[in-house]
């Protein structure tokens, strides 16, 4: 028992020892976000002091005629914008309006919009701006709530104002006219005539301003009810606006937002009247129009928020667009509209931002990193004084421990955001509604420390280990149904993978009786209902059962805001009543989506019924894993015993650093007269192979070559293979294992990649070898030719038997500090994809095998290996010859594998234990038909063996253990099948499975890439669904069991790299293989991915 409890407590640490070293390999990426938080306070610092009007009035004096903004065929300099805005303070002043007063503006976007709320502010009247697409009671509540004395109001909507003017007896009205419009004014003042008469250069009294003096009201979007107005003042206005400092210098900024939202008057005007850029203003936002008008305009940088950049991309054809913008900006992009926005339209940089109008707490995406809405560094985070803490997503409020405070998240754990509210510092200080009930709403007491306070945003994010933030849900957009937390994020984004609609909108809906809420999806105009069973199908492979949406409505359009945000708060009232709705509602049943009907609605007992059944299964998946462990815990036990044996010898292994050589050296030693290799009817005993291989190095030293260099080795199977390669390792020289079947362009390119200086080749590739060294000279040639061959050494080439007859074993070699993580081998891969790739095989990699060994055969010393596998390949010069080196034991070579001949040579050389691969089973089986075949081999061990050979085979020829296994040359991904279940290469218990390297992730099967969800990760497969193999690469390789060694080529080995898998920043190695893994940890090849496929071996 205690074995188990170390061999478990060892693996969590192995697995888990990598995220400490990314921790470390952030400190870099602090210290530069540092450096541009403090340039970006620094230089707010200069603005926030001063007022706007002051900011502006600065500006104005020394670029007068900048031009600030475009609009339509217009152009408006800083002059001219500073000329009307002081018609309207003279105006308004001249109306008796004085500092504290609120008028209102409700117009379309135009510069003369600005000029109004900049011309009031001069004066210390506050403007209001007011949302152009409320009416009646919503428009009524914001004129009462801002006290409004006066409205402005564009003449498009005066109907609007009209229909609410008689509930309010002292609002005087201003119509500005359409430039065009010539039609009469029905007792509003015309403002745009009374404006004309004014002289702009009379004498202003100019007001001082505190920073923290209001400057103006923008009323929140109303998503979640009645619109709020939130107070911004001077010092948020040019904190707002410090986007600036991060845009190249007098950019040209595109910004179709509207107006009366604090993306436009603030982000978005900010920059021309604070900072001086140039400002392009459209009267509304157009997707169609958006690339053209940033081309006519040669606009840098453009703006954006909600879900503008997907009515962009559904509006733009597949044409390449040449525009000029170079970086976005804004809040609300969804990670999958990133990228496909990212790769069409080619934008460098997007600045992802989190903040709100009345929150105290903002940060922003300085690095491009798709789906994060900004980075803090972990010790910046107290400073700025935002954290996450855990809250009750049925009520939204925060959870407090037993002290009654609150809790803070951890690492990638959802969490409410919330910022320290402190009066002292001006940008911290939340400004408040002007509804005193809702400011008190939004201030959460005693959170960390009694007495301290902090602004609740109502935004629920997750922050990674390294700081990154992502934007996760809105409070009510996760809902918990029977003791679950659901997010709608995710159910969105499996419903927009199959059914491709971008407007999707999850939410939760009571059901009376039950607690919590139950899922219930809105999608747009497609009750197709064969698509909407693909839907169901996908949401049970896909999601727990809690998860899955019980109600499915669908749309003709959206209820959106005018800033593009879905009006959740509506549909989630209305919930599933078929009596009110008047759109098609569909129930799952029975695993399908079936129309609800009035009869369905109003008889509860179906209703109930349906629940009930989620409910079971909910219940059912908590007890699961003791149904697994029931089943798999003899198995388990099994393993866990064979990992104690294996372990030691892994940690020493690990801990030791020795070379190969090492191991052969003490078996030399301890050994030497015990028989390491028979081949054909030699046999080399431990010392032979010592002595050959060290002549090998002494003559290769003495020819000059040294640590570093690359030997080419090209030769059949025989006893000097594997001395070659591990003599010219003791000098550090890499031996590059060259396919014997290659020839011509092949050849020449496996030299090349793994950069040979000399080529070692046998009398079987003179031909060969000669047409190489015709068209690539500078490789130098050794002919080895065994004592029992009689061919002529070929022209220019050294006779490499003959030089090493001259040669004593006894020579010392110079000391090259050799160790385990120094690359031993470079391995080809099979050239299925293309040209052949050298897999990078260190010293480790090979002393591996022999912890391997030990999991597979008790007294590996004892063996007799039958190896008739080509030595070029990691199965026979790594597993076969690996039992000899490491472990003593002794291997049959063949020149080349025969089927009719397999069992006569184990029979022969007493063979206890034999090798395969790929299809050579298949082949034995029908070269030796007959029954009762007399051999000692007992166990088998390989790769490739498919289920229906295995039966057979291990049946007709009384094979007691077959150990199948995969792995991959320069991968580090391995399975064992230990326990000799048909058909799988390895299992790995699934309550272990989280703590593995080996994931299995979704793909697409026509790129072959994987797929990723919305927020850019990729997506674990389920039970017995093929997926993609990958295996963790971990940042410490010290303890990694088996790490990714990549190839010679450096972007060979990036291309088998996927970054950002499960968390950002991590990296995982792609094995191109397909695997599937059933419910009790079983996993099962499946296939190659695109074209490769595999022939024989």
């Amino acid at each position: 028992m205690w074995c188990l409890v170390a061999v478990i407590s060892l693996l969590l640490f192995i697995f888990n020892y990598g995220r400490w070293s990314r921790l470390l390999n952030r400190l870099g990426k602090e210290f530069k976000t540092l450096r541009v938080y403090t340039l970006l306070f620094y230089t707010v610092a200069t603005k926030y002091k001063r007022s706007v009007c002051e900011n502006f009035d600065q500006l104005v004096a020394t670029h007068p005629q900048k031009v600030l903004f475009y609009f339509q065929d217009e152009i408006w300099t800083s002059s001219k914008v500073k000329e009307e805005s002081n018609k309207v303070s003279l105006y308004f002043e001249s109306r008796g309006y004085r500092r504290g007063d609120v008028v209102a503006i409700m117009l379309d976007n135009c510069p003369e919009y600005i000029c109004l709320w900049l011309g009031l502010a001069q004066i210390g009247v506050v403007p209001a701006l007011i949302n152009t697409n409320i009416v009646k009671d919503a428009l009524v509540h914001s004129l009462s709530v801002a006290k409004c004395s006066a409205v402005i109001y564009g003449s498009n909507y005066g109907p609007t104002i009209n229909d609410i003017a008689k509930q309010f007896t002292n609002l005087e009205k201003y119509q500005l006219p359409c430039k065009t419009a010539d039609e009469g004014l029905s007792g509003e003042i015309d403002l745009r005539t009374e404006l004309r008469n004014i002289d702009p250069y009379t004498f202003i009294q100019k007001l001082k301003f505190r920073r923290n003096d209001v400057l103006m009201f923008i009323f929140t979007s109303g998503t979640t009810g009645l619109p709020k107005a939130a107070l911004l003042s001077h010092a948020k206005y040019s904190l707002l606006s410090s986007t600036a400092i991060l845009l190249p210098p007098n950019s040209v900024i595109y910004c179709p937002m509207p107006l009366y939202h604090a993306s436009g008057s603030v982000l978005g005007v900010g920059q021309a009247l604070i900072w001086g850029n140039t400002v392009v203003l459209r009267k509304k936002f157009s997707a169609s129009n958006f690339w053209s008008d940033c081309i006519q305009y040669r606009c840098n940088v453009a703006q954006y928020i909600g879900e503008m950049c997907r009515y962009v991309l559904s509006a733009s054809d597949d044409k390449k667009i040449n525009h000029p913008v170079k970086i976005m900006y804004g809040n609300g992009l969804k990670p999958h509209v990133w990228r496909q926005f990212n790769s069409k339209f080619g934008i460098e940089r997007v600045l992802e931002f989190y903040g709100a109008t009345d929150c105290n707490g903002s940060f922003v995406n300085l690095d491009n990193k798709v789906g994060s809405v900004g980075y803090i560094p972990n010790f910046l985070k107290s400073l700025m004084g935002i954290f996450l803490i855990k809250y009750d997503p049925n009520t939204g409020e925060p959870i407090r421990d037993n002290n009654g405070r609150c809790i803070k998240c951890s690492p990638n754990e959802p969490g409410l955001v919330i910022g320290k509210i402190r009066s002292k510092v001006a940008v911290d200080g939340f400004a408040r509604y002007l509804d005193i009930d809702a400011s008190e709403k939004k201030i959460l007491w005693d959170v960390f420390v009694m007495g301290d306070k902090y602004f609740i945003t109502g935004d629920v994010l997750v922050c990674d280990e390294l700081g990154y933030f992502y934007f996760q849900d809105r409070i009510g957009d996760t809902f918990r149904w029977k003791g679950e937390n659901v997010s709608t994020a995710e159910v969105e984004d499996i419903i927009w993978k199959t059914t491709k609609l971008n407007q999707v909108n999850v939410y939760g809906v009571e059901i009376p009786g039950a607690e919590g809420r139950i899922g219930m999806a809105a999608i747009l105009g497609n009750d197709d209902k064969s698509q909407l069973n693909i839907l169901a199908k996908e949401f049970k492979s896909n999601l727990p059962s809690y998860a899955i949406p019980a109600f499915i409505r669908v749309l003709e359009s959206f209820p959106i805001t005018g800033t593009y945000k879905l009006k959740k708060l509506e549909l989630q009232k209305e919930g599933f009543n078929i009596n009110v709705i008047k759109d098609k509602v569909y129930i799952l049943s029975s695993g399908k989506y079936i129309p609800l009907t009035k009869e369905i609605y109003n008889d509860w007992k179906t209703v109930i019924k349906i629940v009930c059944t989620i409910l079971f299964l909910t219940a059912l998946a908590k007890y699961r894993f003791l149904y697994i462990l029931s089943r798999t815990w003899k198995r388990d036990f099994r393993t866990y015993f064979r990992i104690c044996k294996a372990l030691p010898i892994f940690i020493k292994i690990k801990l030791s650093q020795k070379p190969v050589y090492y191991y052969l050296d003490e078996l030399a030693r301890k050994h030497p007269q015990k028989t390491a290799y028979i081949f054909e009817d030699e046999a080399w005993t431990f010392s032979a192979v010592k002595e050959f291989s060290d002549k090998i190095a002494i003559y290769f030293e003495r020819e000059g070559y040294c640590k570093g260099d690359s030997v080419a080795l090209l030769l059949n199977n025989c006893p000097e293979y594997v001395c070659i390669w591990l003599g010219l390792s003791r000098i550090g020289v890499v031996a590059a294992l060259i396919n014997t079947n290659l020839a011509n362009d092949p050849l020449i390119h496996s030299l090349n990649v793994a950069k040979c200086k000399a080529v070692i080749f046998g009398e079987n590739f003179c031909e060969s070898v000669s047409s190489c060294v015709e068209r690539r000279l500078n490789i130098k040639c050794y002919q080895y030719n065994r004592k029992s061959q009689t061919t002529q050494i070929t022209e220019n080439c050294t006779d490499l038997a003959k030089s090493l007859d001259s040669v004593s074993p006894d020579e010392r070699l110079s000391n090259y500090n050799i160790t385990s993580t120094d690359p031993l081998l470079y391995l080809y891969t099979s050239g299925t994809t293309g040209l052949p790739k050298a897999a990078v095989i260190n010293h480790n990699r090979m002393i591996l095998v022999k912890s391997f060994i030990a999991l597979l055969i008790s007294n590996p010393e004892n063996v007799i290996l039958y190896c008739p596998l080509p030595l070029h390949h990691g199965g026979g010069g790594l597993m076969g010859c690996g039992h000899a080196l490491l472990w003593g034991a002794t291997v049959v070579n063949k020149t080349k594998f025969s089927a009719s001949n397999y069992w006569k040579d184990c029979a022969k050389y007493k063979c206890n234990v034999a090798q395969y691969i790929g299809e050579m089973c298949r082949y034995i089986l029908s070269s030796c038909p007959e029954d009762n075949i007399k051999h000692p081999v007992k166990v088998m061990f390989g790769n490739g063996l498919k289920p229906n050979i295995w039966k057979v085979f291990q049946q007709k020829y009384k094979i007691s253990q077959v150990f199948e296994w995969y792995a991959c040359s320069e991968g580090n991904l391995c399975l064992l099948n230990l326990d000799n279940k048909v058909g799988s290469v390895g299992h790995i218990p699934p309550y272990l499975q989280k703590y593995s390297s080996l994931q299995l992730v979704r793909y697409s099967e026509e790129s072959s890439e994987p797929i990723r969800n919305v927020d850019g990760f990729c997506m674990k497969v389920g039970e017995n669904e093929p997926g993609l193999a990958i295996g963790a690469i971990a940042v410490n390789k010290r303890f990694e069991p088996l790490e990714y060694t990549g190839y010679v080529d450096a972007h060979e080995t990036k291309k088998k790299i996927l970054h950002d898998v499960f968390v950002k920043g991590d990296e995982y190695f792609n094995s191109g293989d397909v695997m599937s893994r059933d419910e009790i940890g079983y996993y099962y090849f499946v296939d190659r991915l695109g074209d490769t496929f595999r022939l024989v071996s």
